[in-house]
């Protein structure tokens, strides 16, 4: 997974190794991030639909989801890179009704910038340890004030909530 090939990364920074640990670290972004995101995305919209019934999904109908929400997500991020003026870009729909989308000249250079930067940075390059957030979060996590406010405003515990950020983080690992 990419958390296993950042982590393996991560480990090979006190030895001399023959690899880009960059290149490494962005291959498994590409790889597997965003196949990781289309099934958090159909997981969560499963378990918000109130659609029922005895129907089983086969790999076949998984595949389409899956086919479905990428185009989803191809034009819902060119959505935003036109409304938010991030870059140039457009959407041609041929007769088809096979949409195109296409972006300015230089976006795929900046976009090979930024995925090295971000490379960098699940590295723990080039970080300024004066940074780095501290605080009592631990004996937050174990007041029953906190957690009784928490339920009261939220209706839910902060343990149920991490428990559930868990599930979905890991959610591909464990075959959703």
């Amino acid at each position: 997974t990419e958390r296993e090939r950042i982590e393996r990364a991560r480990q090979s920074l006190s030895h001399e190794v023959d690899y880009d640990r960059v290149d490494a670290i962005e291959e498994a972004r590409q790889q597997y991030g965003t196949v990781a995101r289309h099934y958090r995305y159909l997981l969560e919209k499963a378990i918000s639909s109130q659609v029922s019934g005895p129907s089983e999904v086969t790999p076949d109908v998984l595949r389409e989801l899956v086919g479905r929400v990428d185009w989803l997500m191809s034009l819902a991020g060119a959505s935003d890179v036109l409304h938010n003026g991030v870059d140039v870009a457009g959407i041609t729909i041929d007769d088809s009704f096979i949409p195109e989308i296409f972006y300015s000249d230089g976006s795929n250079d900046r976009e090979a910038r930024f995925a090295r930067e971000y490379a960098k940075t699940r590295l723990g390059l080039g970080e300024n340890r004066k940074d780095v957030v501290e605080g009592e979060s631990a004996a937050l996590l174990e007041s029953a004030d906190f957690n009784n406010a928490f339920e009261t405003d939220l209706g839910f515990n902060p343990s149920d909530l991490f428990t559930s950020i868990s599930v979905l983080a890991q959610a591909q690992r464990r075959g959703f």
